[in-house]
């Protein structure tokens, strides 16, 4: 570059160096030309990228799922003020507040979390649900969501075994107060095992899985509960009633906080009458005792 400025006359070197730049200025916007429009029409147009997603692929009949949408300016300009409209392929799907909404400008980006849908009707095929952005000459559609509507799931509750209707099952959802604490027992009964889990909101130990036995119409269930170095439970025991005339059946006894002792090998008292720490069962000491009770609704209907 110095060698050839050398042989430029000094008083035409000003005049070559500046046809020199603008050379070097035209062969770079000619290299960079589509970058030089992208930007340039960023000024010109707004434009974005709208996104939706929902918590929830598939929803039993009734059921609802949060919508997030999210909507990202593309270049560097702020978007005025739009709408945002959810469209649906089937009337199955109910959007919740509503199927539009207004939109304030957005720099940045905007994340719009205050829709739900709801499953209202039965669909064979997934429901296809899209979002549509608008602001001024912009529309903008968003990617698209498949959702089934599944099944509303039957409602179980405690009835009477098909194959002999002498005998009661207990599964279902049971209401629960245990000493002065309410919550729910959720049962799963096979021959005369159970399983499930439980939930007191209130108590110390808010939640675990159960797992018991139920023999004629008494039941022992035991609840599963934190513990340190020494094995801990709360074991329920007690016996059940049908209440016809109310289509309920109630479960009656004590809850026992018991903790493992190996050497404790007497059976002392009456489990489910006695609700007192006097109460003693082989392999475990009693810590606590209170009273428990459980309602659920009865199907009646199997022993007709």
């Amino acid at each position: 570059m110095k060698e050839f400025l050398d042989l430029i006359p000094k008083k035409y070197k000003a005049m070559a160096l500046c046809v020199f730049g603008i050379a070097l200025f035209s062969g770079w916007c000619i290299t960079n030309g589509n970058e030089l429009k992208n930007v340039w029409a960023s000024f010109q147009n707004p434009d974005a990228k709208v996104m939706i997603d929902s918590t929830e692929h598939a929803l039993n009949l009734g059921g609802a799922t949060d919508l997030t949408i999210q909507i990202y300016p593309v270049g560097i300009q702020k978007l005025p003020q739009g709408t945002i409209s959810i469209s649906s392929s089937s009337d199955a799907m109910k959007v919740i507040p509503a199927l539009h909404s207004d939109v304030e400008s957005i720099e940045g980006s905007k994340t719009i979390s205050n829709l739900k849908i709801r499953a209202i009707k039965e669909s064979d095929e997934p429901i296809t649900i899209y979002a549509t952005y608008r602001t001024g000459e912009l529309t903008k559609k968003s990617n698209v969501l498949s959702i089934k509507i599944l099944p509303k799931p039957v409602e179980l509750k405690p009835h009477f075994d098909i194959t002999d209707t002498k005998r009661v099952v207990l599964s279902g959802t049971w209401e629960t107060v245990l000493g002065a604490d309410s919550g729910e027992l959720w049962i799963r009964q096979s021959e005369g095992k159970i399983s499930g889990s439980y939930s007191f909101p209130s108590y110390k130990w808010p939640s675990g899985k159960i797992e018991g036995i139920t023999d004629g119409n008494t039941y022992r269930i035991k609840l599963f509960i934190p513990y340190k170095k020494v094995e801990e439970r709360l074991w329920l025991a007690g016996d059940y009633v049908l209440h016809k005339e109310s289509g309920s059946i109630q479960m009656h006894g004590c809850a026992y906080h018991l903790r493992r002792m190996s050497d404790q090998r007497a059976q002392v008292g009456s489990q489910g009458i006695d609700c007192s720490i006097s109460v003693k069962i082989p392999g475990w000491k009693t810590l606590q005792a209170d009273s428990f009770m459980a309602t659920a609704s009865f199907d009646f209907e199997t022993a007709e």
